[in-house]
């Protein structure tokens, strides 16, 4: 019980500090590309489109982009 005490005493204090996390912001304008398949990356990525934003608001506009297939 003792050394869990002491353990206790050296290892808690430290925690705060190696908790903290980075944040990362990925706000801004990216690249996107129209794909099929997810096997294979796209070539190229054509579009451009605001982060935080919706795919169709990509500029040149994807075609066909709010036309989808539903059950």
């Amino acid at each position: 019980m003792r050394l869990l005490v002491t353990l206790a005493l050296f290892v808690l204090p430290g925690l705060p500090a190696s908790a903290q996390r980075a944040v990362v912001p990925l706000d801004g304008e990216w690249r996107i590309a129209d794909s099929i398949s997810g096997a294979a990356p796209p070539r190229a990525y054509p579009h451009t489109a605001p982060v935080p934003g919706l795919a169709n608001l990509a500029q040149p506009p994807f075609a066909d982009v709010d036309k989808f297939d539903s059950y």
